[in-house]
């Protein structure tokens, strides 16, 4: 196995389960921002979030799976 395979592997092993999200605006023009991405976590069945930088959070917060982590990192 190269070394870039096991970079692809360890990749894929880390890559988030949600995309973090949390209205910004109000009425008509509110947006869903993208704060952040979380993995589930295996040994307690809770879920690690972690944000993009600092974040007050004053709204709701959404989770979405994540279909295709190529797809979302590129929506980053």
């Amino acid at each position: 196995m190269t070394n870039e395979n096991q970079t692809s592997k360890t990749e894929n092993q880390n890559a988030p389960d949600w995309v973090v999200k949390t209205p910004k605006g109000f009425g008509q023009k509110a947006k869903l921002e993208r704060i952040g991405v979380a993995w589930n976590r295996a040994n307690d069945g809770g879920i690690c979030i972690r944000t993009v930088g600092t974040q007050i959070i004053e709204n709701d917060v959404y989770l979405f799976p994540v279909q295709n982590f190529e797809t979302e990192a590129k929506n980053m």
